[in-house]
């Protein structure tokens, strides 16, 4: 992950503070505040079970895997997978659209 970094190819948590900041003159204080509470909401209403629609962006929901049959990658043996729930997000067409243009 650190090599994706140094390539530019991900931005992380802080990266994203001073890019928003930086471009809409905003503290970076004031905007790491706002960053925490969007991404704490949607995960206390992700844990609840609810959908999260951003229109332009995409949508968050929970996906609720079954029990399966799984292998031990060591010894082969068969073992049982218990059910989750896993988070979930599908981007909408409109960004499917702007990330394809070139």
């Amino acid at each position: 992950m650190a090599f994706l970094t140094f390539l530019g190819l991900l931005m992380n948590k802080s990266e994203l503070i001073s890019h928003v900041a930086s471009k809409h003159g905003i503290s970076k204080k004031d905007i790491s505040h706002v960053i925490d509470a969007v991404i704490s909401t949607i995960s206390e209403r992700l844990k609840e079970g609810d959908e999260i629609q951003i229109v332009g962006f995409g949508t968050l929901k929970v996906a609720e895997r079954a029990t399966r049959v799984g292998r031990n990658p060591k010894t082969g043996l068969a073992m049982m997978i218990p059910p989750r729930r896993t988070p979930v997000f599908k981007a909408s067409i409109i960004l499917k659209k702007l990330v394809a243009l070139e």
